[in-house]
């Protein structure tokens, strides 16, 4: 039976510190893939607190990919095995990533291993071959797939009040092939103007394109406006 001691929660909401408890379980190992956990109304027994909490903490669990609810038979574990294997290996770099300690890293291709909610991310894609598995395998258009698109729209609309149609829209593998897009779409004539500091993989991108840019500086109020006057830029 899981027992935890729900007095150490502090000010943390006695659902949650109980999501984090069982959560914690299932990332070391400790419960395992496939155990079946108690019900909703004897876990609540056992730790005298509503059945709410539970079905809530339960609840919690389920979306982000941790256990599995299967009808007329209860809760499963799900296999997180993946992601203990990530968080291994981050916790075996923080030796060396404490030398060197940053605010924020911006650079490409990162993410935050202890952060990504990676056992979600692998519930939906689960999902999504289970559902999706023909569509997948059939060659996407040019522009991206319409549903994808026509779902960016809809945000679009509803959120920044922006009239956009999904013919308007691209897909693309990547900023680096947006980029190159864009740079078509401009042509060879077009200087950019690229802040200073800014994102200098654009000036490559954009060397390789034959397209000339200048850098422009920056204050405290964001691209110095007199600078990029007098800069020529086009674009």
């Amino acid at each position: 039976m899981l027992t935890y001691d729900l007095d150490k929660r502090g000010s943390t909401p006695l659902y949650d510190y109980l999501y984090q408890c069982i959560r914690q379980d299932i990332i070391s190992g400790k419960l395992q893939a496939g155990e079946r956990l108690p019900s909703k109304r004897t876990l609540a027994q056992h730790l005298s607190v509503g059945i709410i909490t539970v079905a809530n903490a339960y609840a919690q669990l389920a979306v982000e990919g941790y256990i599995t609810s299967r009808e007329k038979k209860g809760y499963f574990v799900e296999d997180v095995s993946s992601y203990r294997v990530r968080r291994k290996a981050a916790a075996a770099m923080q030796p060396e990533a404490a030398e060197r300690e940053y605010f924020a890293d911006f650079k490409a291709n990162r993410i935050s291993l202890q952060n990504f909610p990676l056992a979600t991310w692998t519930r939906l894609m689960r999902e999504t071959l289970s559902v999706h598995n023909e569509e997948l395998l059939k060659t996407v258009p040019y522009k991206g797939v319409y549903e994808l698109r026509k779902a960016i729209a809809a945000y679009l609309a509803h959120n920044r009040a922006m009239q956009v149609d999904p013919s308007q829209i691209i897909i693309g593998a990547g900023t680096e092939y947006l980029y190159g897009r864009l740079l078509q779409m401009f042509g060879h004539a077009c200087t950019f103007a690229i802040e200073e500091p800014g994102y200098k993989k654009f000036a490559s991108i954009s060397a390789s394109f034959g397209n000339p840019w200048k850098y422009i500086p920056i204050d405290d109020n964001g691209l110095m406006i007199d600078k990029l006057e007098e800069g020529g830029a086009d674009g």
